[in-house]
């Protein structure tokens, strides 16, 4: 198997609408709560340096008696932070000694930014930017950021909403017009919005409901069904996130202040990360296949992805067990994406790998079912080679994220 592939996610926010917050508090979940991702799963950042710069910025945030932490400066260069998920278990032998099995399947990225370059970006310079819209063009998925303060004005039809759609979302959705990559919407602050009974329903037909700022067309674009495809052509999800919950306070002036007597929890902070990688696996499996092989309306439009597939059965051979393995890039956005997360992503799924995929994944569906049944028949203590880590991760994030739209069943958007 090659070495852990990255996933590179780019949020997409206007100043002050919590995406510094959000990916510290991220880091502090992944860190903190065993849970977040599975009992046995595991995301750091790498760097030293980095780590003890999402740790400070959350402990900022979280301390009652500190000040909000300040956004990135519009004249600093775009930071990213990598975070590598690992799968760790100790095994013990019938003779007592032990053996630590640890494997990294993948990593995902985010960037940090000055939130000014979203809205004003004919104002920064472009050795700051330039940068900056090279990783959107490279991305994997985009995550639009909602400010739910912003949002909360829209949504009481305050005047200081009247321009919601145009000045917080519009930016957004011109970075996203024209890509065919995942897209996800995060709604920052989610507790000020709850604390006034809004339900995620309520605000998906509010901001659908509305014909500005191309909210509505970019979903109807990428959720609509085709004429020859019977089921969405593309996923938009809408997540509801709060990373100080029980902290925030909101006042008259619509400042936000901190409640002394407090405490931080948060909600959904993991959920966007889960979603991501569920999304770019399952948009590569169906560019590779194409469509559903059994249903004969659709044949034609399944031989428009051939040229994928016969590309990714000459060179699959050859690459497989070499040093780098094999990458498949598909469709107009040029994604790449490994064949082993694929395979493991359709195993996970219940789909045969090598009747999705074809004979590129004949040698990596083999091992992939031996991890399955490992997986499958002792759980985590299965996980004793990379297909079955890999495997492992696909079927946790799926499980997260299948009890996330459980919960929230508005959150996946088709206008």
């Amino acid at each position: 198997m090659t070495g852990a592939d990255t996933y590179h996610i780019v949020a997409l926010g206007s100043p002050g609408s919590g995406k510094t917050v959000y990916l510290s508090a991220l880091h502090h979940v992944l860190g903190a709560d065993s849970e977040a991702l599975g009992r046995w799963i595991t995301a750091t950042v790498a760097e030293p340096e980095k780590r003890s710069l999402l740790t400070r910025t959350y402990n900022q945030a979280v301390e009652p008696t500190d000040e909000w932490p300040i956004g990135t400066h519009s004249g600093e260069r775009m930071r990213e932070f990598e975070f590598a998920l690992r799968v760790s278990w100790t095994q013990q032998s019938v003779f007592g000694k032990l053996k630590r099995h640890t494997f990294r399947p993948m990593n995902v990225s985010y960037v940090d930014y000055a939130g000014e370059w979203i809205p004003d970006g004919d104002q920064q310079s472009a050795e700051v930017l330039d940068p900056f819209k090279q990783r959107v063009r490279e991305a994997h998925a985009l995550l639009g950021i909602i400010d739910g303060l912003k949002l909360l004005q829209f949504m009481l039809d305050h005047p200081l909403g009247a321009s919601f759609m145009e000045d917080q979302v519009r930016p957004i959705v011109a970075f996203m017009e024209g890509t065919d990559i995942p897209l996800h919407f995060i709604i920052t602050k989610w507790d000020l919005l709850e604390s006034r009974d809004f339900t995620l329903a309520s605000v998906r037909n509010k901001l659908l409901g509305s014909d500005a700022a191309g909210f509505r067309k970019l979903v109807e674009s990428r959720t609509g069904h085709g004429r020859l495809i019977r089921r969405p052509q593309g996923t938009i999800r809408l997540v509801p996130v709060t990373a100080v919950g029980g902290l925030a306070v909101l006042r008259d002036d619509w400042t936000i202040t901190k409640n002394a007597a407090g405490r931080a929890t948060q909600r959904n902070v993991e959920t966007p990360l889960a979603a991501a990688v569920h999304d770019i696996c399952d948009l590569a499996v169906r560019r590779l296949r194409g469509t559903r092989e059994d249903d004969e309306e659709i044949g034609a439009a399944a031989g428009a992805v051939g040229a994928d597939v016969e590309r990714a059965g000459l060179l699959a051979q050859r690459q497989l067990d070499g040093p780098h393995g094999f990458d498949a890039r598909i469709g107009p956005s040029g994604i790449t994406v490994s064949l082993h997360q694929i395979a493991a992503f359709v195993a996970d799924s219940g789909q045969e790998v090598v009747k999705v995929l074809g004979k590129p994944a004949v040698k990596t569906g083999r091992a992939v079912r031996r991890g399955v049944r490992r997986v499958k028949a002792r759980d985590v203590h299965g996980v004793t080679s990379p297909e079955a880590a890999l495997y492992y991760v696909m079927r946790t994030l799926r499980r997260k994220l299948q009890d996330f739209e459980q919960e929230q069943p508005g959150s996946m958007l088709d206008a």
